[in-house]
């Protein structure tokens, strides 16, 4: 019986991911405890990327949902820049940029109003627009690719699987760090037990989290480091 709602996928989402920037912040001298913090953490963009599928699925008002997105997409790159010690005018943001164009990616592909070969230029630059984030063309790319194949979970899961080779390739870390992004495929469980119900809960928790979890670790890591450097 698949018992996930969408809010419940989501509450492990973030629960992942705060793991995840709490491990980018730990000092290296121990790489193991980071290290498998971090292969927790590679659910989270996976699911990210499943619930924006299922939300262009489901809304009623796609603009209403992309223009929601876009707000908090750029409230989320002053957090993202915080957290990661970046000037804010620096021209890289948080997945959550890539994420909001992805409805737009989605809309595009699906519309008839536009021919396709009127598609390419569009597409072309919300990649453009894409590579300067958090996950970059995977995260514009991957939600699109999840809601056109809504009609199989085991292509999906196949998808996720090379989402992760792709970014393995794509990281520019050590291998480690290489061989990391191939956990992603352990959200493919937890996506597999989704009962496409919405569940209880409040959506805006989900958007503010986002930003309000940044900016408090980059306080706490900002306080470490006049205290401990």
């Amino acid at each position: 019986m698949k018992n996930l709602d969408a809010f419940k996928l989501k509450k492990i989402a973030i629960v992942a991911m705060t793991i995840d920037h709490i491990a980018w912040l730990l000092p290296l001298n121990n790489m193991a405890l980071p290290y498998f913090m971090h292969v927790f953490g590679r659910v989270t963009a996976p699911i990210m990327w499943f619930m924006v599928a299922e939300g262009c699925y489901y809304t009623k008002d796609w603009k209403r949902y992309f223009g929601r997105m876009l707000v908090f997409a750029l409230i989320s790159h002053f957090a993202y820049c915080f957290y990661e010690g970046y000037p804010y005018h620096m021209l890289y943001t948080s997945v959550m940029w890539p994420l909001a164009l992805s409805v737009l990616l989605i809309k595009l592909i699906e519309t008839d109003i536009i021919p396709g070969w009127g598609k390419l230029l569009p597409i072309i630059l919300l990649i453009i627009c894409s590579i300067c984030a958090d996950w970059g063309v995977l995260a514009l790319t991957m939600p699109a690719v999840l809601y056109f194949c809504r009609h199989s979970f085991k292509i999906q899961a196949v998808a996720i699987t090379i989402s992760g080779i792709v970014a393995a390739i794509m990281t520019d870390t050590f291998l480690p760090y290489r061989i990391l992004q191939l956990f992603v495929c352990l959200s493919i469980p937890l996506l597999a037990n989704y009962n496409k119900q919405r569940g209880k809960g409040d959506k805006w928790f989900f958007y503010l989290y986002y930003p309000l979890h940044l900016t408090v670790l980059g306080v706490i890591n900002r306080i470490f480091t006049v205290l401990f450097l």
